[in-house]
């Protein structure tokens, strides 16, 4: 990516920094991978903030219209998309809670070990590759052939068949 830009993510929270901008969806090269066309750009937002219990985090406000391709009739679709996250920051994935009583774990919010310089559109890349659908589809599509009724003739009826023409 040519505009990498790196940040101190547990002070940028602390700070309650605010990074915001727009990034043409063509500099996401993992995320290109899954559009059918990269053009057009991706706004966002990233908000630094403490929690209730202290923790540092990011409030993360994506938006963009991705094309993709419909797997039902290989057109174009297009997918708005608008990601709300929250990102709890460790200090080490020693800190990542495992106990299943924890508040975390219950929560929806993500928590991330962010010891070290964090890559912001790295991140930003990986939340919107979590959003694109498996298999995209338009609600409504008019399917190649929808009115096309196929025949399936049972194994035993071309057996039949053959060997009636080989008693001949």
């Amino acid at each position: 990516m040519s505009r990498l830009r790196l940040i101190d993510a547990p002070e940028f929270a602390r700070l309650g920094r605010v990074l915001e901008g727009c990034v043409p969806l063509a500099e996401f090269e993992r995320l290109r991978g899954g559009l059918s066309d990269p053009s057009g750009s991706l706004q966002y937002r990233i908000v630094g903030v403490v929690d209730k219990r202290g923790y540092p985090a990011l409030e993360l406000d994506l938006q963009a219209r991705l094309l993709v391709t419909c797997q039902r009739c290989l057109q174009d679709l297009v997918l708005p998309v608008k990601v709300h996250n929250r990102i709890r920051l460790v200090d080490s994935p020693q800190d990542l809670p495992l106990e299943q009583g924890d508040e975390v774990l219950a929560s929806e919010e993500d928590v991330v070990a962010a010891a070290g310089p964090l890559d912001v559109l790295a991140m930003i890349e990986d939340e919107m590759i979590l959003v694109l659908p498996l298999a995209p589809r338009h609600d409504q599509c008019a399917l190649a052939g929808a009115g096309i009724v196929m025949r399936i003739e049972s194994p035993f009826g071309v057996l039949a068949r053959l060997k009636k023409h080989a008693d001949r």
